[in-house]
């Protein structure tokens, strides 16, 4: 199992951790599907459409260039202050590039690389720029040694194929050099050996391998002429590459098999059937495990590689656990990491599963020291690497120097669970580095200056909220009473550094004294107990049991009865406590139940006075209505009658009355001024009586009648319309007035009226 891997790390959470900002970062080939290319999220990245250059003057270019240097200025004097910045380092590469500034864009990459792992697309460019330089002195080790730091980084099937392409260039057909053959065979096994487990994509590398073994038969096959000698050991090579591959899982094995049997009748038809008998027992057993994991496949590509479908597909491995299980799961964990590189969950659940099932120490650097680069704000996955240096039996020197390196990640730092895990794992290691047999003094003195490092690291970055479970100093505790003999040091440890900060919580009491007890202490128990008891502590009544139950044990009848009076008093003052609590409980209820109801009481009277300030407003604005209308006259000094307002609704009785009909009428003599005056007063009362009445009732409905009104439409309740139409028919018709045309008419008309 090669565990080299290829892929940029993505930040989900942590503001200074590995996280791509530009997309030109995460585009990739896209002849190349395989699943760490660059897929950031759950889904692969749609490629970039290309738009066609625009011609820039030059001018233009010359206040881009100016830009572009003013920018690459600050970057690198912010890279100066903060050199963890992922995003500066991105951005200073794309820079570089665009200013085709070589040397720089070198040492930025350089610079980028020692802190975080490379994107799959950053490596590809890099390995392009670093191939054009292959023909110089040590350019060909250059270019190898990049590649080596590129497989380091993540599992990817393109920078493989990269690196194959490479070398079958640099071959160039060099068939007469056995030496160049050699390597570039050699060369191409490691890559197949190192991507065979990639279920889906290890073909291209494979094709490419036996397209170089096999190169002496295709040239026999497109020359008839050729005398057909074949190598017996070349072809036996071959024969046991296809063996190989046809017992390694992979999903293209059909295609495989077919290759193989074409093989044997081109090139060893004798024994045809004796060879395919061996590779059918292979094929077989393989294409059934292929069978089986179709459909997770399958699921991955639906899903864009969903994280929850590496986590079911792994799952069932487990259930399946055959031969192909180990290498397959591992490889799995290789794709997952590739997408989601930022999820610690993972990269802790892959470590863990080698614990389990492949526990070799340089496997275990190699993915914990990758797990850190990608992830270095976790104390879980820094421990998971100083174990993995000290099963590798690294000096110690180097695993003191991996928690130095943890504590420089400001993240790390933040966390409280992180902190103490990282401690726990150090002191942890100096621990287990003693010779308790022959303890020596230096050893002892740094296990205790570990301890106080980690107890001082908390105080400082967690002065208000201390660890509640207390694990340092509990550890530390048990260190210096234990293993170096010093009770009263870990006595002070308790007093001073948990009880002193955690005095309401009842674990630190019951675990006090639980050290107490297994010092033999008895006496200094039961003291604890009555100081704890006057404690107002989290959880009394598991103090009270845990006193209780220590009388029964080994107490006497003084101490078991204090102990019971001690707890009486103590039950008697929570019992009032409470009844307090349940009486102010009440109290407040009824309280919030009086402020609501006056709450909804000023909403209701506010609602009132709204309601009336609002029917004062229409008053106000009726009244205004009846001032603005200024009598009229006409040309002859006559009054104009107002025009009666529109109506909304009209009643019953309001179309029965006569609409008074105005006469216009011509001054003629002086005498006859005072009857037409008469007149016209009389028929201007009439119209506007009915007019005001008529404002008078529309003003009172407001538009849509209220009451009894409602609901009746123009005719009101009890209309009858053919009761109506029979009415109007049986009345009989009324003589039509006409305007007099003399004053001798007017006046028979006035005294006829009269």
């Amino acid at each position: 199992m090669d565990s080299e891997t290829t892929q940029s790390p993505t930040e989900e959470q942590q503001q200074q951790s590995p996280l791509p900002q530009n997309e030109s970062e995460m585009t990739v080939d896209q002849d190349n599907t395989e699943p760490g290319a660059w897929e950031v999220t759950k889904g692969s990245r749609s490629p970039k459409t290309k738009t066609p250059a625009v011609e820039l003057s030059e001018e233009q270019q010359n206040e881009q260039t100016l830009e572009a240097l003013d920018e690459l200025t600050k970057i690198m004097e912010e890279l100066a202050q903060d050199e963890t910045r992922y995003d500066l380092h991105v951005r200073l590469i794309e820079l570089l590039q665009q200013m085709n500034m070589e040397d720089e864009l070198e040492q930025a990459r350089k610079k980028m690389h020692d802190i975080y792992p490379l994107t799959e697309a950053m490596w590809l460019a890099w390995l392009e720029d670093a191939k054009k330089k292959a023909d110089t002195e040590n350019g060909d080790d250059y270019v190898r040694g990049l590649f080596e730091d590129a497989f380091g980084d993540y599992f990817s099937i393109a920078i493989w194929e990269s690196f194959v392409d490479y070398i079958l260039n640099k071959f160039n057909n060099q068939w007469d050099n056995d030496v160049a053959v050699q390597q570039t065979r050699d060369d191409l096994l490691r890559a197949c050996k190192a991507t065979e487990h990639h279920i889906s994509k290890s073909q291209i590398i494979w094709n490419k391998l036996i397209d170089f073994e096999t190169h002496d038969f295709k040239k026999n096959d497109e020359d008839e002429n050729m005398e057909k000698d074949i190598d017996p050991e070349q072809l036996e090579r071959i024969k046991q590459l296809y063996r190989d591959r046809l017992d390694t899982l992979h999903t293209s094995c059909e295609q495989t098999f077919n290759d193989y049997s074409t093989f044997n009748t081109k090139h060893d038809n004798e024994n045809y059937e004796a060879n395919m008998i061996k590779g059918n027992k292979l094929y077989s057993k393989v294409k059934a495990a292929v069978d089986a994991r179709d459909q997770f496949e399958l699921k991955l590509e639906q899903s864009n590689n969903a994280l929850e479908t590496f986590y079911e597909y792994i799952g069932s491995e487990r259930t399946i656990n055959d031969r192909f299980s180990l290498n397959l799961t591992c490889n799995l964990y290789e794709r997952a990491i590739t997408i989601y590189c930022t999820d610690v969950q993972l990269w802790d659940n892959y470590i863990s599963f080698l614990l389990e099932h492949a526990r070799f120490p340089i496997l275990l650097v190699s993915v914990s020291r990758r797990s850190i680069r990608n992830c270095p704000w976790s104390g879980t996955l820094w421990a998971h690497y100083a174990r993995s240096l000290e099963a590798n039996n690294s000096d110690k020197e180097v695993i003191i120097a991996v928690f130095d390196a943890a504590l420089q990640d400001k993240n790390l730092m933040s966390s409280l669970e992180d902190m103490v895990t990282l401690f726990r794992a150090k002191c942890d290691y100096l621990r287990r580095d003693i010779d308790w047999s022959e303890p020596s003094e230096d050893d002892e003195v740094d296990l205790r200056l570990a301890f106080e490092e980690a107890l001082v690291y908390l105080d400082e970055q967690f002065p208000k909220t201390p660890d509640p479970y207390f694990r340092i100093e509990r550890y530390y505790a048990f260190v210096e009473s234990n293993l170096l003999d010093n009770e009263t040091k870990a006595r002070e440890i308790w007093e001073n550094r948990v009880i002193r900060k955690l005095g309401r919580h009842t674990d630190a009491w019951l675990a006090y004294i639980e050290f107490e007890r297994s010092c033999g202490n008895i006496n200094k128990c039961q003291s604890l107990y009555k100081r704890a008891i006057q404690k107002n502590v989290d959880d009394p009544q598991r103090l009270t049991n845990a006193w209780l139950t220590l009388e029964h044990e080994i107490g006497s009848l003084d101490t078991l009865q204090d102990a019971l009076v001690k707890v009486k008093q103590k039950e008697n003052v929570l019992v009032h406590q409470w009844q307090e609590q349940i009486a102010y409980m009440e109290i407040k209820k009824e309280k919030d139940e009086e402020k609501m109801i006056k709450q909804k009481k000023a909403k209701a009277q506010h609602r009132l006075q709204s309601k009336a300030r609002q029917k004062e407003r229409r008053a106000q604005q009726y009244q205004a209505s009846k001032q603005e209308e200024v009598v009229q006259k006409d040309s002859d000094g006559f009054k104009i009658p107002v025009s009666p307002r529109k109506r909304r609704a009209s009643s019953t009785s309001d179309e029965g009355a006569p609409t008074p009909t105005i006469v216009k009428k011509t001054k003629t003599d002086h005498d006859d001024t005072e009857a037409a005056q008469q007149k016209e007063t009389i028929e201007t009362k009439g119209q506007s009586s009915s007019s005001t009445s008529g404002d008078r009732s529309n003003s009172n409905r407001g538009g849509r009648g209220r009451g009894r009104g409602r609901g009746r439409g123009k005719f009101g309740l009890g209309f009858n319309p053919r009761k109506s139409r029979t009415t109007e028919q049986e009345q009989p018709t009324q003589p039509t007035e006409t305007a007099p045309k003399t004053q001798d008419d007017f006046r028979a008309m006035l005294l006829k009226k009269k």
